[in-house]
């Protein structure tokens, strides 16, 4: 039976460690999401039929989980256990998490939400992970008699930039263009990335400021529950006191069911278009349809 035959279809969410960029597998509103796993992109289609092309590389397009391959990125971990074991532990430390982390919501704004025909396709080459095109599109008309400004779409643009900035290694014009984005309108997800950035660069006050503007939602629950754990290891001689552990546990609040974790050998399309070279974790989320 196909998935298209089923009324209650499962959707997926597949994000990328790496660089943050997310994308739905599976029915949505106005059709289908569904997935290339030969160059790794998402593809929005109005209707599902077997076979469809990707528009990128040609491939078969699929709405099935992903099919990732497991093999490098387990070697890969092994091998760095094991020189650990040696006394060699640059490439252990080079995969492991650091703690605490600052999570950044880096899915920029949905392009048909953009009024101007030349912004939306700046901001489609954002989505598609061409974010060198993108940032110098945004950048020109930000500069050129401050035209975005004038736009209606401002703040979603100013966002746009940010994240295509950050997207390219331009941090402190990201930062200032969230800031930008915040001065036209107040955004939940903007203030969660420009305080990831403040607290990545050591502005604790600045960083705490923006988390406890930036909503309830994962993401900047488990930012504050980090800055404070943190702040407490900074200022507290020895161990933190258990108290300040369990006002960030609570915080940060339980664990997230997701529908597998997986490891791979190979980049998102959005990580391989902008240069990663090490292989990013990716995250499958579960998520029925009818939820």
């Amino acid at each position: 039976m196909r998935p298209s035959d089923v009324p209650d279809v499962t959707r997926w969410k597949l994000s990328c460690d790496a660089c943050g960029a997310a994308w739905w597998i599976g029915r949505s509103k106005s059709g289908w999401d569904a997935w290339c796993e030969r160059c790794q992109r998402g593809s929005s289609l109005a209707a599902w039929t077997p076979g469809t092309a990707c528009p990128g590389c040609g491939a078969p397009l699929t709405i099935d989980p992903p099919k990732f391959v497991e093999a490098y990125g387990t070697l890969q971990n092994l091998a760095a256990v094991l020189a650990a074991w040696s006394g060699e532990t640059a490439m252990l430390g080079s995969i492991l998490p650091e703690r605490p982390r600052f999570i950044a919501d880096l899915t920029p704004p949905d392009p048909n939400s953009i009024q101007d025909a030349g912004a939306r396709e700046a901001l489609e080459a954002l989505a598609s992970g061409d974010f060198v095109s993108a940032r110098a599109w945004l950048e020109e008309w930000a500069g050129v008699g401050r035209a975005i400004d004038t736009s209606p779409d401002a703040a979603h643009l100013w966002h746009a930039l940010a994240i295509a900035a950050e997207r390219t290694g331009a941090l402190p014009l990201a930062e200032v263009a969230y800031t930008r984005a915040l001065e036209r309108a107040e955004q939940p997800v903007a203030r969660l990335n420009r305080g990831v950035l403040r607290a990545r660069r050591g502005d604790l006050a600045g960083a705490a400021e923006d988390f406890a503007r930036a909503g309830h939602g994962r993401e900047a629950r488990w930012n504050r529950a980090a800055l404070a754990v943190l702040e407490a290891v900074a200022t507290t001689p020895g161990l933190p006191a258990h108290a300040a552990l369990e006002s960030a546990r609570a915080e940060a609040g339980p664990a997230r069911p997701t529908g597998a974790i997986s490891r791979s050998g190979a980049c998102c399309g959005s990580c391989w278009s902008s240069g990663h070279a090490r292989a990013p974790a990716r995250a499958l989320q579960r998520v029925p349809t009818s939820a």
